[in-house]
């Protein structure tokens, strides 16, 4: 559709304004057409069209090209056109191909006794590209199915059907063509009789003969007469024409006349047409121009002399008889024949009554010389070639024709092309040439023509395909694409190489010094002139440097490349060593890991596990192959392993190959016992225990307050009997039912070790589990973790806080689940492991001596999503809609922190 401007009503242009001074303008009327539709392909075609004739008043401001989807009906817009330009090309919708619809109603606008000529409408619908031929079938009038009859190339609505049969009936109807196939047949011709169209009147003698009859008898003519139009007939007596009356009676229709005499009154001889010229019809002397012809006269010149013959010619391609000239002799030599052409000849004798039947040659006669054209040649052979030139040979035509060879032609067609491109004469009988006239890369096919006085032979066979190219060439890689490549674990490493080279090369990819070939994620696919090699799912092992090595007879060629695969780095290299043991702690060591896995190892991770527990924590993180572990309890027995960490994650880990016991390395027999940590108490119970109690003795527990002995506080006699007496190897003294409520002045409880001379004392403070922390909250997060931070206990309980316990819950989950613990006092952890986008919530504990004290307050809901992505939107669809309806669009965005969103309309 057209698109126009306003503008301004030119002064004094009354035609073109209205009574207030406005422009009278309206749409712009339908551009002209046809709209052809031309190099269509799979993903569009090309447009072209003719400007309006009325631009509406104004001037045009551009085209807008639509499409129409068959399936929906529905037009919507795909490009606009400047008003200066009448094509388009349209590449951006998938171009549904159908075959076409049935052409118009065919026509016969000629015809003859072997022919017709047959006109139709192109098809209203042409299936969605150009019509590229029409398909013309044929039916006799007393048979069902359809034969095709010719085939018509291009576009062209008409077309010739030969080889009919002369005094059959027959029908015909159309098909056009396009790239989907032949569509529906038009409808169908009404019968015809296949009769010439224009034929000289010949009248039927065989009724014709001279009668005598008696005065008064009766005399019938019945005679057949054959002519194109229907001749009209007239029967004569004396130069006058005679007409139905009391002596005669004439009855005339189309092709058939009777002449009757009611009362014969005197004799009568009736003269008629000669009899037809005795045969045969000899032709003699033939040559490409012209022949001889001969004949015999007939034996009955019909009553009257023979004036002449008029002899016609017709040659087999038109099918039309044409006078070839007239003799008074039975004899005629024929001229200006086309060479090549097959003819027929036919001689009639003509009287003044007419002319006789033909005597026509039974066999066609080829119009040329007594010798022939040369048989094809052998086919052509390449012996050698380069990107400039081919070499060939050949073998000479089995046959001259008759007539020496005087030259051969080179005939070249590029692949894929219909064309054959014909080269200069070659003088001579040699059976060799080179081809100079081509282009470097094409693949051509050749054909070799002889000549001699004759003419052009048949074409040779074709060659086999030759490419311009080297025949011999040293290989050379295009190192294009093979650069050094950096993949993480798990993606893909893809090379696809372009190689020359003459003959084709070999190829092989070399990896540690070995070929390799395809196996497990690993494929190399080779052809000639190209390679790939693709590597799926790539791993660390992978990495190193690959060598593709092309050699053929010419040299050899090859590239390197280095290939690294990043990934989580090696286990560190052991054996874990632990040193410098004591009860609250140790020293570990260890070596870094053979392999970094391509990136920088940037720290160590150390966790510990207590044998009880049979839980892994991290204790620490350090940058060197070491580290001290702090935190241990006295007389637990622990594992401790190392991971090393990259930027792709962390390696697998090195363990100890035995426990550690965290203990004080004594080293004389008789020391004072230290047993200082190894005391749990809680408001409910207070348990003791010693640290290796290596001698047998007594022990005695007292309670003090302040410095009072446990006999001055008298009211809890009843429960405790001083001295309490543990005799080992038990060394467990507890205390049931001792509550800080019941005593709340009491502050420790002095454990007295008596052995031997030796006399050791320590306090045990009551302690109590921390209050809960203060509700932890998101400060990062990301599709698979969450930093949390949290306020401490307003209480510790009278112990230093020694780790916090977080705790995570998802929104499918009734349960909390422990996600991590963190070592120390410190208010914030990272939980690692999470489910992109599920809804979470945490809680902390706080973990003192006393135990674990009660949860927090569960966090507000933390949707596990990247925290920073680029805003992105679905693809929006066209849309078209009539005046007055409501559009509304529905688009899905994508993007953290939530984009900003704004509509604009151009």
């Amino acid at each position: 559709m057209a698109k126009k401007k306003a503008r301004q009503c030119a002064p004094g242009n009354s035609t073109q304004c209205n009574r207030e001074g406005s422009p009278t303008v309206h749409k712009p009327s339908t551009p002209e057409g046809p709209l052809e539709v031309l190099d269509v392909h799979a993903e569009g075609c090309k447009l072209k069209w003719n400007k309006p004739k009325d631009d509406g008043g104004l001037p045009l401001d551009g085209y807008t090209i639509e499409k129409m989807d068959t399936s929906t009906s529905r037009w919507v817009p795909v490009g606009r056109a400047d008003k200066d330009k009448l094509e388009m090309t349209v590449t951006d919708f998938n171009l549904e191909i159908n075959v076409p619809g049935p052409p118009g109603l065919p026509k016969i606008t000629d015809y003859d006794s072997d022919f017709v000529q047959l006109n139709w409408e192109t098809p209203m619908n042409d299936g969605g590209a150009p019509i590229n031929g029409y398909i013309i079938e044929k039916k006799d009038k007393y048979k069902v199915n359809w034969i095709s009859a010719t085939e018509i190339q291009g576009n062209i609505p008409q077309g010739k059907v030969k080889g009919l049969n002369e005094g059959d009936k027959y029908e015909f109807r159309v098909r056009a063509i396009n790239k989907a196939g032949s569509g529906e047949p038009s409808e169908a011709t009404p019968s015809h009789l296949a009769k010439s169209k224009f034929l000289k009147p010949r009248i039927d003698q065989s009724n014709l003969k001279n009668v005598t009859v008696k005065v008064g008898q009766v005399v019938n003519l019945d005679v057949n007469v054959i002519g194109e139009p229907p001749p009209k007939v007239e029967w004569m007596l004396n130069d006058k024409i005679l007409g139905s009356s009391d002596s005669y009676k004439i009855d005339s229709v189309d092709y058939n006349t009777k002449f009757s005499i009611l009362r014969a009154t005197q004799a009568r001889k009736v003269a008629c047409k000669p009899g037809r010229p005795n045969g045969p019809l000899e032709v003699s002397n033939v040559h490409k121009e012209g022949c001889k012809l001969k004949w015999q006269e007939p034996d009955d010149d019909g009553g009257a002399p023979i004036e002449c013959y008029e002899i016609e010619k017709k040659d087999e391609d038109s099918g039309i008889w044409v006078p070839a000239g007239k003799s008074i002799h039975p004899n005629f030599e024929i001229k200006n024949l086309i060479p090549e052409k097959k003819y027929h000849f036919r001689v009639r004798a003509v009287n003044k009554e007419g002319d006789s039947d033909e005597l026509e040659t039974s066999l066609a006669t080829l119009a040329k010389n007594p010798y022939d054209e040369p048989g094809k040649p052998g086919r052509p052979e390449p012996v050698d070639w380069d990107k400039d030139h081919i070499d060939l040979k050949w073998t000479a035509p089995a046959s001259d024709g008759g007539s020496p060879i005087t030259g051969y032609i080179i005939e070249k067609k590029k692949k894929g092309s219909h064309k054959w491109q014909k080269g200069k004469l070659l003088s001579g009988d040699k059976t060799t040439a080179t081809v100079t006239d081509i282009e470097e890369g094409d693949v051509y096919e050749l054909k070799v023509i002889a000549v001699n006085k004759a003419g052009l032979s048949e074409p040779s066979d074709s060659s086999k395909y030759v490419v311009a190219k080297p025949r011999f060439l040293a290989p050379y890689i295009d190192r294009t694409d093979l650069k050094n490549v950096v993949v993480h674990s798990g993606q893909a490493v893809r090379f696809d190489v372009n190689i020359k080279g003459e003959p084709p090369p070999n190829v092989a990819w070399i990896f540690n010094e070995q070929q390799i070939q395809s196996s497990g994620h690993l494929t190399i696919a080779t052809e000639n002139y190209h390679t790939q090699f693709v590597l799926t799912k790539a791993k660390r092992k992978n990495s190193g440097k690959y060598t593709i090595i092309a050699q053929n007879d010419s040299g050899k060629d090859e590239v390197t490349v280095d290939v690294t695969i990043i990934s989580k780095p090696g286990i560190p290299k052991g054996p874990l060593q632990v040193s410098n043991v004591h009860a609250e702690g140790c020293m570990l060591k260890w070596d870094k890991p053979e392999d970094d896995g391509g990136e920088p190892v940037q720290q160590y991770l150390v966790e510990k596990m207590d044998i009880e527990t049979a839980r892994w924590v991290l204790v620490t993180t350090t940058r060197e192959p070491e580290a001290e572990v702090t935190g241990l309890i006295p007389s637990k027995e622990y594992k401790f392993r190392v991971k090393a960490v990259n930027s792709e994650g962390e390696s697998d880990a090195l363990e100890t190959e035995t426990t550690v016991l965290a203990k004080n390395p004594y080293e004389q027999e008789e020391r004072k016992l230290d047993y200082g940590s190894q005391v749990y108490s809680s408001a409910r119970t207070l348990a003791l225990k010693m640290l290796d109690p290596i001698h047998l003795g007594v022990y005695h527990a007292q309670l003090d307050e302040l410095g009072a002995s446990l006999d001055d506080i008298s009211v809890f006699s009843y429960q405790l009997i001083p001295p309490w007496l543990i005799t080992l190897p038990t060394c467990d003294l507890s205390l049931s039912h001792l509550k800080k409520a019941d005593i709340p002045d009491w502050k420790y409880l002095l454990l007295f070790a008596e052995h031997l001379l030796n006399h050791s004392s320590i306090p045990v403070y009551m302690n109590d589990e921390p209050d809960k922390p203060g509700k932890p909250s998101s400060k990062n997060w990301d599709k698979h973790f969450v930093d949390l931070v949290w306020s401490p206990p307003k209480s510790d309980g009278g112990a230093p806080i020694t780790s916090y316990v977080i705790e995570k819950k998802d929104k499918f989950s009734t349960k909390w689940q422990k996600a991590t613990e963190i070592i120390g006092e410190k208010c914030e952890a990272r939980v690692t492991d999470l489910m992109e986008n599920v809804d979470y919530q945490f809680r902390v504990r706080a973990i003192n001596k006393a135990g674990p004290g009660n949860p927090s307050d569960p966090s507000d809901v933390i949707t596990t999503k990247p925290r920073f992505l680029a805003p992105k939107l679905e693809k929006m669809r066209d849309l078209k809609v009539h005046a007055g309806q409501t559009i509304k669009f529905n688009v899905k965005v994508i993007g953290e922190p939530t984009p900003r969103k704004s509509w604009r309309l151009r």
